[in-house]
């Protein structure tokens, strides 16, 4: 019965605890998705979001850098 009672007054405290800081947990949320949205690119072959210094989707393994291409042509 001890560890009933722990753990409905760990619960309420969890409760009580998340419905004060309501407030501030979404504001970092959406200034981190912001960040990421920021240092991500578009992929031009796949549109998926990869890393702005890659050389290589990690995707669709296309070559962002137009090395694909530059073989192609000789």
């Amino acid at each position: 019965m001890n560890l009933v009672g722990l753990g409905i007054t760990s619960y309420m405290m969890a409760t009580i605890y998340g419905l004060l800081n309501r407030g501030g947990g979404a504001e970092v949320a959406a200034a981190e998705v912001a960040k990421d949205v920021a240092t991500t690119v578009t992929c031009a072959y796949c549109l998926g979001e990869i890393d702005p210094k890659a050389k290589r989707c990690r995707l669709c393994t296309s070559w962002l850098d137009g090395r694909a291409e530059r073989l192609v042509s000789l």
